[in-house]
């Protein structure tokens, strides 16, 4: 596969695609300034200078984007057979800059456990659907990171794919809260077991949200106490 490196946004339909994916898949507070580009004024500006101006704008949004967010963007054209990595790519993944972008390369950092299974993806590829999708990294001082890849095809005017985007993210802390939930509930449900009690989760409201554990009620179950514990 050839790679190509450079601007992620080279021309004006390249920009609209890029700019639609990242409001379908950023939060909503930067939906409507990653298209907020101002354009140049004056009567002796033309069409490629305007194009060449909202494409550097477009760059430094999106360098913005990756940094503060922790994302990148991996665009393949599907006719050429060309794969294109932004910065935040080579930054989430741990690469050098003179790495060439490829599926191998992302591979290379995946969690061998991960990198078997790949099944989401390969049929996403082969009918042409979007995904979502998450995964394992391990970078080169052996830290492993978890990450979330969304992507989306953009067809032709024939109706055959022709690009394949897709935004990675970084999500290693939001993985690590729902271990420390999922850990919690154990727990939870091992102490609601060997108390014979029947232990339920509450909103601030007072409706109940979730069963941990139900026993078996009888004529001689009685109430054991409450305790409000509110999650901020």
């Amino acid at each position: 596969m050839a790679v190509r490196r450079g601007r992620l946004a080279p021309n004006p339909k390249s920009l609209a695609q890029h700019s639609k994916i990242l409001r379908r898949l950023s939060p909503k507070c930067f939906r409507s300034w990653i298209t907020s580009f101002p354009r140049p004024k004056g009567r002796g500006v033309n069409n490629r200078a305007i194009v060449t101006k909202v494409t550097e704008q477009f760059s430094d949004h999106l360098r913005f984007l990756e940094q503060n967010l922790r994302i990148g963007i991996c665009r393949v054209d599907l006719s050429e057979k060309r794969m294109v990595w932004s910065d935040g790519i080579y930054d989430l993944f741990d690469h050098d800059r003179s790495v060439q972008p490829s599926r191998e390369a992302l591979h290379q950092r995946m969690h061998p456990a991960d990198r078997q299974d790949r099944e989401v993806v390969n049929v996403a590829l082969q009918r042409g659907i979007s995904f979502d999708d998450k995964f394992r990294i391990i970078l080169r001082d052996r830290r492993v990171r978890w990450m979330r890849s969304c992507g989306e095809f953009l067809f032709n005017e024939s109706g055959h794919p022709d690009v394949l985007l897709v935004l990675m993210a970084d999500v290693t802390a939001e993985q690590a809260q729902r271990d420390l939930l999922h850990t919690k509930t154990r727990y939870l449900e091992a102490l609601a077991k060997l108390s014979g009690a029947t232990v339920t989760t509450a909103a601030p409201s007072g409706r109940v949200t979730n069963v941990i554990y139900r026993q078996p009620f009888s004529k001689e179950a009685k109430m054991l106490g409450t305790r409000c514990r509110w999650a901020q």
